[in-house]
């Protein structure tokens, strides 16, 4: 699925392609939560109140630098 095909998908939709990615990562930015997923060749965040008691949306990307606030959740090659 490209990220056009993503984009034309409801919520549910977008949802369940989601949720069946790879999971990278969970961060947190002032009263949001954030989970990260890699749906092949782009990436999608899941937004929600900090306390996940309400989806805010969807915010898919393709841009490398924007995975950034993730790096520190990997392991460090030495």
């Amino acid at each position: 699925m490209s990220i056009y095909e993503f984009m034309m998908l409801n919520d549910t939709e977008k949802g369940e392609a989601t949720l069946g990615g790879i999971f990278i990562g969970h961060r947190r930015i002032g009263n949001e939560a954030r989970t990260l997923y890699c749906l092949g060749n782009f990436f999608v965040e899941l937004v929600y109140t900090s306390d996940h008691q309400e989806f805010k949306g969807f915010r898919q990307f393709t841009k490398t630098y924007l995975l950034e606030p993730y790096l520190d959740q990997f392991p460090h090659i030495e």
